[in-house]
């Protein structure tokens, strides 16, 4: 690999992490403050070894940018391929046969760039897309599920439940519901144009003369 292609691969690394820092924020669940504080302080030591170029330990400094580098090709890789086929039903094998690597290695390199899981990561996604949809659209929750690539509702309203901390039907319920209130009509509104336009055309009726039988 040319030495440019490290600097490619580094800015993946951190475009990683700040994606993972991003999913913690939405989901706010339990130490996700904490979580976020982890990946920043990577992204710290990311961005010193970026300027400094400093490596540590007792691997050398093209040692260390290779590991690192192939670190994150693998991690970015595999979120290309998600936001791909996200829909389809996906196992770490599927994955790993896709991107030419074995299932061991796409899960020690996918967790060790983004902190959490493959299929934890999957499942954060295919919540994500799915939010997205019962936004957008009236379809049925069972479609969905079906569209965002969740085996049965069961399994949807499941993980849907266990990621965002409410089902599918109460959050479409609470955003439906705080959309309506942000919509305020005044009672006392009135259209001066049309108000107007009304009583133009009744004076002009008015001066019209009468046909004659």
């Amino acid at each position: 690999m040319a030495p440019g292609n490290f600097l490619v691969e580094e800015k993946a690394a951190i475009s990683a992490l700040v994606e993972h820092i991003r999913w913690e924020g939405e989901r706010c669940r339990r130490f996700f403050r904490e979580m976020c504080a982890a990946h920043l302080l990577q992204l710290l030591v990311a961005y010193l070894r970026e300027n400094k170029g400093k490596a540590g330990g007792e691997l050398g400094q093209a040692e260390v940018a290779a590991y690192e580098a192939e670190t994150s090709s693998v991690a970015r890789s595999t979120l290309d391929f998600i936001k791909q086929h996200y829909a389809e039903h996906l196992d770490t094998q599927r994955v790993a046969h896709a991107l030419g690597v074995s299932d061991g290695h796409l899960r020690h390199r996918f967790r060790e760039s983004l902190g959490i899981p493959l299929m934890h990561y999957l499942a954060q996604y295919r919540v994500q897309r799915a939010k997205e949809r019962i936004n957008d659209s009236e379809d049925a929750l069972k479609v969905v599920a079906e569209e965002t690539g969740f085996k049965s509702i069961h399994h949807f309203n499941h993980l849907f439940l266990e990621i965002s901390g409410e089902t599918p039907g109460a959050w479409r319920r609470r955003n439906h519901e705080g959309i309506c209130k942000d919509v305020c009509i005044d009672p006392h509104f009135s259209n001066v144009i049309l108000i107007r336009q009304e009583r133009d055309e009744l004076a002009k009726s008015a001066k019209r003369p009468a046909r004659q039988p």
